[in-house]
């Protein structure tokens, strides 16, 4: 018996671990997405000020190149490094995934090898569709007796 409630209290002991980590995991992930959506909001901003100027400089008479401003190139390698960073953030979001799926591969317990098969389990049984009862119809409350005029 004691063994058994060992057992139990180890299963229970793992399976919190593997809660632990995948909480973990999904705080990483989440933390990484925020980023993530932050770099967004920035790039959507620098294309945003991009367009203005392109808009801005096609109004005006030729003579220059729009590549040849200095606005213009610094927003452009603007938003060369936040995709470069959204693309990081991306990779570190496997990397978190795979170390916390190698972590929960090491908490769970190792199969037992035995020569018997695994029983297959039981198919869930079937429970049977409910059925609405009739309801009572209430009865109308008594009506009051209007009060005598005096």
């Amino acid at each position: 018996m004691a063994k058994l409630l060992d057992d139990i209290a180890e299963k229970v002991k793992k399976g919190f671990n593997v809660a632990a980590e995948r909480t973990k995991e999904y705080t990483k992930i989440g933390e990484l997405k925020v980023d993530i959506l932050a770099y967004n909001r920035n790039m959507d901003k620098a294309y945003k000020t991009l367009g203005e100027e392109a808009y801005a400089f096609l109004k005006k008479p030729k003579g220059s190149s729009l590549a040849d401003k200095a606005q213009v190139k610094k927003l452009v390698k603007e938003i060369d490094d936040l995709k470069k960073s959204i693309r990081s953030k991306e990779a570190e979001i496997e990397k978190v995934k795979k170390e916390a799926d190698q972590e929960i591969s090491k908490t769970k317990p190792a199969a037992k090898k035995t020569g018997a098969a695994k029983p297959a389990s039981k198919p869930a049984a079937k429970s049977k569709p409910a059925v609405a009862k009739p309801v009572a119809a209430k009865k109308p409350a008594p009506k009051k007796k209007p009060a005598a005029k005096k």
